[in-house]
Parts: structure tokens; sequence; C-alpha cells
């Protein structure tokens, strides 16, 4: 059996918090068979620190996470998710489950899971992996199909 190790972060209440080693290899490099692992020092030290409030929204500590409450403005938005196989924390169900709920709320949504696509081993920080132009002129592609604003 496999354990899963969670990394451990506290984040500091008023001053700006910077991703440790922990975080980089747990969390935004992670499962990925696509990371360049030589360049992850460089990659670490290019990090900027966050601001607490960012930090506190994300983890939504106090319940301070974005709340929609009115979806009027997803009528027919675009919106593309794209979901690499090797992502700890946006696995296919979640997005999914994201897509689903931007799509009854009226937003035009297309969702990608990079193994239906034949695209396998992508983490969070896809666009920093290997195979990244490949994404990307995948993503432009969607972006030239999509109708422009009246």
């Amino acid at each position: 059996m496999v354990q899963r190790r969670e990394a451990a972060t506290r984040v500091p209440r008023n001053t700006a918090w910077h991703p440790d080693e922990a975080f980089v290899s747990e969390k935004l490099i992670g499962r990925s068979m696509r990371f360049p692992h030589a360049a992850r020092p460089a990659y670490a030290a290019s990090l900027q620190p966050l601001p607490p409030r960012l930090m506190h929204e994300r983890l939504n500590i106090n319940s301070s996470q974005l709340q929609i409450r009115d979806t009027d403005s997803f009528d027919a938005k675009p919106v593309l998710i794209v979901t690499g196989t090797s992502d700890r924390d946006h696995s296919r169900a979640d997005d999914g489950k994201i897509s689903d709920w931007l799509g009854e709320n009226g937003a035009a949504v297309d969702y990608w899971y990079l193994a239906d696509l034949g695209i396998e081993g992508n983490g969070h920080m896809m666009m920093l992996e290997d195979n990244s132009d490949e994404i990307a002129g995948l993503i432009a592609g969607w972006l030239e199909n999509v109708p422009s604003p009246t």
C-alpha cells in the first residue's frame, strides 16, 4: 500500500509566504513524469513570495475563498479546463465537476483530460514540462475557434 504524504504548510498571517522545497516538490511538481527535474532548483528559486491574503483564500481559511453568487456573466462565456493525469490536486473527477457546474450555470465549457487526447504524465505545472509546446498548440487551436464577442 502506498501512502500519500501531504506537504505540511504553515501560512503566516501578516507576512508574505515563500514556497519551500517540500511545497515545490510535492505540490507544484508532484507526480509529474514530464517536469525537467534538473531544472527544479532554478524553478524553486524563481518563485516569488505570496501575499498572506492570497494564500488564505487559496486554502479557504476562515471561508475566505472566492464565492460566486451571481452566475449571469457566465452566459455563453467560453471556458477551457485542461487537466493533466499526474496533477495531485486536480483529478479528472474534481475538474469534471467544475466543468459540469460551469456548464450548468451557462458557460460554454470544454473539458480536456489530457489522457483522452493521448497525452500522459503532466502535472500541475504543465506549462513548464517537456511537452508544453504540444499543449500550448492545442490551447491555441481552441482559442482560434472561440467565437468573437459580439
